[in-house]
């Protein structure tokens, strides 16, 4: 027996033929990934802009009842108001009347 033979046997040789050493990585990393995982998948609720203005509303009113009410919260919450509010003004546009008989 040859050095080259003991050293590098053909019973221990590796074919990784044309397969990525990237792919085989990830594709073991995958299915260890979908095991893991026992949440269920949450679907998001479309949450309006009136529901959402009346929950700040509210935090804002809660805030000010409070004894020790933090100016910094509830100036917090008047301007995440505006720019929701602003948000919603954005996606509405003007049509003419002629447009709701026609």
């Amino acid at each position: 027996m040859r050095i080259i033979e003991f050293l590098n046997p053909i019973q221990e040789q590796i074919d990784d033929g044309d397969k990525d050493i990237v792919e085989q990585i990830i594709s073991c990393h995958e299915s260890e990934r979908e095991h893991e995982t026992d949440e269920k998948k949450v679907k998001l609720v479309y949450i309006k802009e009136t529901e959402t203005l009346a929950a700040l509303s509210l935090l804002r009113l809660y805030e000010k009842q409070q004894k020790d009410d933090d100016d910094e919260v509830i100036s917090l919450l008047h301007r995440q108001e505006r720019v929701i509010r602003s948000k919603g003004s954005k996606s509405t546009h003007q049509t003419t009347l002629d447009s709701w008989f026609g």
